[in-house]
C-alpha cells in the first residue's frame, strides 16, 4: 500500500526562518535536531515538515558530510507522532547494474557484526547507505543521542567505502573487502 503525503501544511525552513523553530526551552524533535545540527555549523540544503494523511507531523533534512573517504549525502527523518528519528548516510558511490549482487553480499557480511543499524543496497538504482534509527518514546531526545545516531553512521560509511569501490571496480572479493576493514585497514 502506498502512502502519499497530505497537502496540508507543507512548509520549507530556512537558514532565514530556523530560528523560529528554535523556541527557548523547546524540547520537540525537530527543535532539538535543528539545534544540534545549527551547533555543528552542520549546512542543511533542505528542511521539510508536512502533515501526512494520519495527522502525524513528519520532516526531513537533507545535507552533505565530508570526511575522509568521500563526501557522503545526510538524510535525517522524522515522525513526531511515532517519536522516531532515521539518519541516513549514503555513500557517493552507487553500484553499477552487473556488480549489484558482490555489493549485496559486502552489505550482508557488513551487517553481520554490527549491533546497531544497518546497511542497505537499494537494487532498482544501486544506492548504498547505512541507517541508524531511534525511537524516543518517554526518552527525551538530547545532543548524546543525536551525536550517536549522526556519527555511527558516518563512521562506519567511511570506513566501508574504500571496501565499497573495490568490489565496484573488482579489485576485492565481497569477502576480502569485508576481512579488510575489520582487520582495521584504511583500504584495500
Amino acid at each position: 500500500m502506498s502512502r502519499k503525503a497530505s497537502k496540508k501544511k507543507t512548509e520549507v525552513i530556512t537558514e532565514s526562518t530556523v530560528d523560529t523553530y528554535l523556541p527557548q526551552g523547546d524540547e520537540s524533535l525537530l527543535a532539538t535536531v535543528l539545534q544540534f545540527l545549527k551547533e555543528l555549523d552542520f549546512r542543511s540544503d533542505d528542511v521539510h515538515t508536512w502533515t501526512d494523511e494520519n495527522d502525524c507531523e513528519r520532516f526531513r533534512i537533507r545535507s552533505g558530510v565530508h570526511m575522509d573517504n568521500g563526501d557522503f549525502a545526510v538524510l535525517i527523518c522524522g515522525n513526531v507522532r511515532l517519536r522516531t528519528l532515521i539518519v541516513y548516510t549514503i555513500s557517493p558511490t552507487g553500484a553499477p547494474r552487473q556488480r549489484r549482487a558482490e555489493v549485496a553480499e559486502l552489505v550482508t557480511r557488513a551487517n553481520w557484526a554490527l549491533l546497531h543499524g544497518n546497511f542497505e543496497m537499494d537494487y532498482r538504482d544501486g544506492e548504498v547507505r547505512f541507517k541508524m534509527s531511534m525511537e524516543f518514546d518517554g526518552t527525551p531526545m538530547n545532543f548524546s543521542l543525536m551525536r550517536y545516531l549522526l556519527w555511527t553512521g558516518w563512521g562506519l560509511v567511511n570506513d566501508y567505502q574504500p571496501a565499497l569501490e573495490a568490489v565496484i571496480v573488482g579489485e576485492a572479493t565481497p569477502e576480502e573487502a569485508e576481512q579488510q576493514v575489520q582487520s582495521g585497514g584504511s583500504g584495500v
